[in-house]
């Protein structure tokens, strides 16, 4: 798994997982000792979103039981998941675009910036992005695991630039050299996961309010779907594992259903019964 998603499921172990059940045996947790868990990270106000994570976790915990013969059936299964409430993505419009790029022109930000809207990657994909990744005369970018980095579903793959975004990337490569490997980089280091203080900043001053990079790829996917791009080739370019994922992307692709019903055979209100 990603370094951070193993933090991340370390840290809710280690602090809501572990305090509730780490003492009571696996033979002795119930469907019932699940719902308590359920009712007390409700009552400390999580989101849904956040408890079905941790019980998906401990969903998995049950399955390597089983494997293990610790436990004889998965009981996180009999417990029902926090309903969520799905919410469209955010993502910014054209001008808002216009006018972030514009805001981050001077910075050390602004190939990144116009990468992600340009290819949709993700931040560690960014991050990790290096020179041998590119091919100018293909004109391509080919997103792929390293030596000490894996990307999300351990596959690659590869997005073909714009043009606006070889630009950019070509004067980035002649004003900082290839010495170092990493495409984004800051002060001869590459970049980390420490840029949400600029970003802010870059945002301030162009008027966009709660972007994140990751608001950029959902810009990325958002303004293809818009323009009438299939949802497939969009999970193809994002490297979504499930196309059920790429979904949150299908109210925007109305356009592409707009007038349809109207080719229904009884859409003439005197059609004859035959």
């Amino acid at each position: 798994k990603a370094a951070k998603t193993v933090y991340n499921e370390r840290w809710m172990i280690r602090s809501n997982l572990a305090p509730f059940f780490g003492k009571t045996k696996i033979s002795r947790i119930s469907p019932a000792a699940i719902e308590r868990y359920k009712s007390k990270r409700h009552r400390d106000d999580m989101s849904p979103r956040t408890i079905n994570m941790e019980l998906q976790l401990l969903s998995v915990m049950f399955r390597l039981a089983m494997r293990l013969g610790y436990a004889k059936r998965n009981l996180v299964r009999d417990v029902e998941r926090m309903r969520e409430v799905k919410k469209p993505p955010r993502y910014l419009s054209t001008g808002e675009v216009s006018r972030l790029l514009t805001a981050a022109k001077e910075t050390y930000l602004h190939p990144l910036i116009v990468t992600a809207l340009h290819t949709g990657m993700r931040k560690a994909e960014l991050f990790n992005l290096t020179w041998s990744d590119i091919d100018f005369d293909a004109n391509t970018i080919t997103i792929q695991s390293k030596e000490d980095w894996q990307t999300k579903n351990r596959q690659y793959r590869t997005v073909e630039m714009t043009d606006a975004l070889r630009r950019v990337l070509y004067e980035e490569r002649e004003r900082n050299g290839v010495e170092n490997p990493y495409v984004f980089t800051y002060g001869g280091e590459r970049l980390r996961w420490t840029v949400k203080k600029t970003l802010r900043t870059i945002c301030r001053k162009a008027r966009v309010g709660n972007v994140t990079l990751h608001t950029l790829r959902h810009t990325f996917a958002s303004h293809l779907a818009m323009q009438g791009v299939p949802l497939l080739h969009i999970q193809q370019l994002l490297g979504h594992h499930d196309y059920n994922t790429t979904l949150i992307y299908a109210h925007l692709s109305s356009e592409s259903h707009k007038g349809q019903v109207h080719r229904l055979p009884f859409d003439d209100e005197d059609t004859e019964p035959s």
